[in-house]
């Protein structure tokens, strides 16, 4: 076989040859006949596509001089291949070069190469992706839960009052259930001592997110969809809704695409309001980017393309994307029947009429998002449509229509609204109407909803002389009269000195002005200080307040805030010191004012447990990771790259603060561990569910190590480059000087084989549990093993 393969390799050697002196001969017979048709022979080159070069590949020249190269190193190439059928020739399909359009070729017979040159649509399309996208899929949680407190105290002229909110989570693979509930206790008067206490429970949910569906399950306590012109209330009951943010890093509404061409290998830098936002290397033909960065508002993309010769061009396109639309065919939706809710915080379970409402968004196309919505209860009924549409030049128009019926007789509703938002100048404006016997959810029936709401705005931005705004409103009631506000702002930079903003508000019914100017100056990182002033044209006193303060950090720490507001007797001074640890943060406070002086102190943390292990911490409002470390403690334990803690004696760490349905990487610190310590990864990926936490668990084992001294039966060390092999373990350990040997996975009782130079002798030894992390098992003699 090898003498075939030999004589074929030489035979398709001396083809290329031939090809060569054919083609330096063809000047030379221009004039001779043709010759008579034969098959096309066979020739190794090298490849260059437009610059670039290919590795040597087999092609074949047809008696007219026509090249075919393999359809598979085409597509290896990253042609578009043509229509056609291809030549067979042993078994494999080729293609003619001169049957794909825009394509040039030549062959330089000094250096054997076959220079290929084409347009750049004959490649295949690169697609370019910001990041991957797809999204992460979290564990089942296991069975665990946690508590959260956050308790103060005040105590002002002798009177003492006290409050708690406590909120405790179950979490499973079956869901999560979540209770809360605030206590409020208070003093009177040392002389009458009366006492008033009570306990309201907030709210109890049964949770169930489906990310694979991007939707979740609410059962008890939960808050209804609105729509464009209706409004949430709270109810007792079942839900069921879109909930995108199972699904971190997914763009609901559209955005826009960029396309181009590359000729040769590129870079593309892709900016987007002048801001670099994605840089990649491109093969040579088309590339294109399927969406642009999340970004809102008008602004501009622009695509600069280089070469590898240095050529640059560049592509500018303008776009406009709103979250007020939804990508084409992209569902969202709220569905929730159950009991209205009323006097939440007061009342533990005023639940009253039955209600059904349904919520139904979608995307129809790029520039257009409909939206149905519809709300039952047994004494009113309202139903509407609504929808929002892109023009691209201008902005975001959004209307809607609804009517109900109600005791009262059949109302409606009409909304129209307009919105622009830039990076310079944005504007908008929205008007709503309603009827007299117009009723909906979540609007008073005494006094009746609205007669009209109106409202626009303006705001510009100037790069060095700061950002204004203009806002008008008017509300106007049909049993009272209305409000009509106008109000304006500015805000700009004074260099590193500060910022300083200026604020207008004029009620033109009740022909009313205030004034306010704040100057805000930071001090450092955490620190800053602000001062501003105030006033009325009904008051002739000016109100001026000064602050300091330093913001908690984001580990354990200590911060402060000081505060004076007013001015004479009505001047009003508070401080309050914050500490913060990683069970808890911590505060104490005092406020003086008009000869009163009122003193507070409170605490908020939690508690944490998944299985066995339990941990006190902070307030827990995201998701959390209990890490394991078998075995081993005081090990820093990292999040994200930052230290949160280390494992406690049972090997244990609580890592807070981790992102729901998102990668968080967590990491231990080597240094930590013992030398006979076996790492397989000092790192893992944790994908936590909302508000649950994770087991994360680091293979990392004591590897049992142990030193161990070998002499022969002279009394001299056991030579170096002698093995010892441990029974049932197939690793082999080297002598190394005076006779130690280095063994790891230790038994308690072990028995070693040692060989040198074909003698042998077997010696017991016994490994005691010890926290060296190189203890000395013992001198062994190795009797029968000469030198």
């Amino acid at each position: 076989m090898s003498s075939c393969r030999s004589i074929r390799s030489q035979r398709r050697f001396s083809h290329s040859f031939g090809l060569i002196a054919a083609l330096l001969a063809q000047p030379a017979l221009s004039g001779a006949p043709p010759p008579e048709t034969r098959t096309p022979a066979e020739t190794f080159l090298a490849v260059r596509v437009n610059g670039e070069m290919k590795p040597v590949t087999l092609l074949l020249q047809d008696p007219d001089g026509r090249i075919m190269a393999r359809t598979a190193d085409l597509v290896r190439w990253r042609f578009v291949l043509p229509q056609g059928p291809p030549v067979i020739h042993d078994g494999e399909s080729f293609l003619s070069l001169d049957v794909i359009s825009g394509v040039r070729w030549s062959i330089d017979p000094a250096t054997q190469t076959l220079a290929i040159d084409t347009v750049a649509g004959n490649f295949l399309p690169t697609m370019m992706l910001l990041e991957d996208r797809r999204p992460a899929k979290p564990p089942p949680p296991p069975i665990g839960g946690f508590f959260n407190y956050d308790l103060s105290v005040q105590s002002t002229n002798h009177q003492t009052s006290s409050g708690g909110l406590f909120e405790a989570v179950a979490f499973s693979p079956w869901g999560s259930l979540a209770a809360s509930a605030v206590a409020r206790s208070g003093v009177g008067s040392e002389i009458s001592k009366t006492t008033r206490a009570d306990f309201t429970r907030l709210s109890t949910t049964w949770t169930l997110d489906r990310p694979g569906d991007a939707a979740t399950w609410r059962v008890g306590d939960t808050i209804s969809s609105a729509g464009s012109w209706s409004r949430p209330v709270r109810i007792g009951g079942l839900q069921y809704a879109t909930n995108f943010s199972t699904q971190p890093g997914f763009v609901t509404f559209p955005m826009p695409g960029l396309a181009g061409e590359a000729a040769l290998p590129s870079t593309v830098d892709i900016y987007v309001n002048d801001s670099l936002r994605m840089r990649r290397d491109v093969l040579a033909g088309p590339f294109s980017v399927p969406q642009l960065p999340a970004l809102t508002g008008m602004g501009e993309a622009r695509v600069v393309v280089r070469d590898l010769l240095g050529r640059q061009q560049t592509l500018v396109t303008p776009f406009y994307a709103s979250a007020q639309l939804l990508r084409p065919g992209l569902r969202d939706f709220s569905y929730e029947v159950g009991a209205i809710r009323s006097n939440y915080g007061s009342a533990s379970a005023d639940y009253g009429r039955l209600v059904a409402v349904g919520t139904e968004r979608r995307g129809l196309s790029d520039s257009l998002t409909g939206e149905l919505h519809g709300e039952v209860t047994r004494d009113r009924q309202a139903a509407g449509i609504g929808a929002a549409w892109l023009w691209p030049v201008a902005g975001v128009f959004t209307a809607s229509v609804a009517t109900s019926r109600s005791s009262e007789g059949v109302g409606g509703l009409a909304s129209v609204g307009f919105q622009r938002q830039a990076q310079r100048l944005s504007f908008g404006a929205s008007v709503t109407g309603t009827s007299d016997n117009y009723s909906a959810l979540g609007l008073p029936t005494d006094p009746r909803a609205p007669k009209k709401l109106a409202q626009t705005y303006i705001s510009y931005a100037t790069p060095n002389y700061g950002a204004a705004a203009l806002n008008y409103i008017q509300q106007d009631f049909r049993e009272r009269s209305g409000v009509q506000l106008v109000s304006a702002s500015w805000s700009f930079a004074i260099g590193r000195v500060g910022h300083l903003a200026l604020a207008l508000q004029r009620d033109l019914r009740a022909r009313q002005t205030r004034v306010g100017l704040t100057f805000t100056r930071a001090l450092g990182a955490t620190t800053s200080m602000s001062a501003g002033a105030s006033t009325n044209t009904r008051s002739d006193n000016w109100n001026a307040y000064a602050q300091v303060q330093r913001n908690l950090p984001v580990g354990s720490g200590v911060g402060y805030r000081l505060i004076t507001t007013g001015s004479g007797d009505g001047a009003r001074t508070e401080g309050s010191v914050l500490m913060q640890s990683d069970f808890g943060t911590y505060e104490v406070g005092a406020s003086a004012h008009g000869g009163s002086t009122a003193y507070r102190a409170g605490m908020a943390g939690g508690f944490a447990m998944i299985g066995t292990d339990a941990f006190a911490s902070r307030t827990i409002n995201e998701s959390f990771s209990v890490v394991k470390v078998p075995g081993f403690a005081d090990v820093r334990v990292y999040a994200a790259n930052q230290l949160v803690g280390r494992t406690n004696s049972n090997g244990a760490a609580m890592v807070p603060r981790l992102l729901p349905y998102q990668t968080n990487t967590i990491g231990i610190e080597q240094a930590d561990l013992p030398l006979d310590a076996t790492v397989d990864s000092l790192a893992l990926d944790v994908v936590p569910a909302y508000r649950s936490g994770v087991l994360t668990q680091f293979p990392v084992r004591r590897s049992r190590g142990g030193l161990v001294t070998v002499l022969l039966d002279d009394g001299g060390p056991l030579p170096a480059g002698a093995t010892a092999r441990l029974a049932g373990n197939e690793e082999e350990f080297p002598a190394g000087q005076h006779g130690e040997i280095f063994l790891t996975n230790l038994l308690k009782e072990n028995t070693m084989e040692l060989s040198w130079r074909r003698q042998r002798c077997t010696i017991e030894a016994a490994f005691q549990e010890t926290t060296d992390p190189l203890p000395h098992l013992g001198t062994f003699v190795c009797h029968g093993v000469r030198r």
